[in-house]
């Protein structure tokens, strides 16, 4: 990286985390790391914060570096292995490969998006969700925001967020209180939103069962669903 990229890359990633102080909440000192993606998403985590300027009692699960200068990546992983010590992850070693087809988005900065999940409380679902999102477009090239543009909204199904957990979320634009994008000095950086709603697939295929997420999933509240990305 050059000077230059250097500096836009530092430069953005202040813009974007001036956008979430002024909008959401306080940044903690600590990002969550996607330690298989070392390499890959270089600078990329997830944070969680709580979010008083949305609500009382919310919190924001969300993606930072899905916008970054150097995205989309040019590398994948080939291969991985863990190494297990009483149960925990004493080391973790990562091979990369270059990509055969690297996805090209004009206009966008890096994938064009960020993701975030809004719950009411801390929750443990919203992170496995968003490594979930991350893996996806990192590194099967989903264009996620093409789709959600394309279609109006995208419906995601059983994703295991926990040992024998799964969540349904439909992932859209966001919509106030989150501004639906940010301006970066890389370009427009798209804000969408995700919400639970059951088993829908999108585009909508006919005689598509869409019906509501057991209770136990529910939250009780639709609203505690909600997911900006």
């Amino acid at each position: 990286m050059t000077d230059d990229q250097n500096r836009l890359w530092q430069t953005v990633s202040q813009e974007r985390a001036d956008f979430i102080e002024s909008h959401i909440g306080k940044l903690p000192n600590d990002i969550l790391k996607l330690v298989h993606l070392t390499g890959v998403w270089p600078g990329g985590g997830i944070y969680k914060l709580e979010a008083p300027n949305l609500g009382q009692g919310l919190w924001v699960y969300t993606t930072f570096g899905l916008s970054n200068p150097d995205m989309p990546t040019t590398v994948t992983v080939a291969d991985s292995s863990v190494d297990k010590q009483q149960g925990r992850v004493a080391s973790f070693d990562v091979s990369l490969a270059k990509k055969e087809n690297v996805p090209v988005y004009p206009g966008r900065p890096g994938y064009g998006y960020e993701m975030m999940v809004v719950t009411q409380g801390p929750a443990d679902w919203p992170l496995a969700f968003l490594q979930w999102a991350v893996d996806t477009e990192l590194l099967y090239d989903a264009d996620i925001l093409g789709r959600v543009e394309q279609y109006g909204g995208l419906t995601t199904e059983d994703i295991a967020v926990g040992q024998g957990d799964y969540v349904n979320v439909l992932i859209s634009k966001a919509a106030s209180p989150i501004p639906s994008a940010m301006t970066l000095s890389n370009g427009g950086s798209v804000a969408r939103l995700a919400t639970s709603r059951g088993s829908c697939v999108s585009p909508p295929v006919a005689d598509t069962p869409c019906g509501g997420l057991p209770e136990s999933r529910s939250f009780q509240a639709l609203s505690e669903w909600r997911v900006l990305v």
